[in-house]
C-alpha cells in the first residue's frame, strides 16, 4: 500500500460502492479525503470516516457542471 501522508484526495461518486470504499482506503493510507456526490449521499460516509479518526469532508456538487466544480 502506498503512503498518502500530507496528501489530499478528492473522490467523486463517493456516496456508495467503489467510490465509498476508495475514500476509506485512501483515508487509511494517510490521506485527507474529500468526498463528493451529486445527491449528498457521501456526507454520511465522510462522517463515518471522521469517526474512525481520519480527516474527511463532504462537498456536494456535480463535477460535470462548471459552476459546481469551481
Amino acid at each position: 500500500m502506498f503512503a498518502f501522508d500530507e496528501k489530499v484526495v478528492l473522490i467523486t461518486g463517493a456516496g456508495a460502492g467503489i467510490g465509498a470504499e476508495t475514500a476509506h482506503a485512501f483515508a487509511k493510507a494517510g490521506a485527507s479525503v474529500m468526498l463528493n456526490s451529486v445527491s449528498g449521499s457521501a456526507e454520511s460516509r465522510a462522517k463515518e470516516i471522521e469517526k474512525q479518526g481520519f480527516p474527511a469532508c463532504f462537498i456536494q456538487g456535480d463535477v460535470s457542471v462548471e459552476h459546481d466544480a469551481r
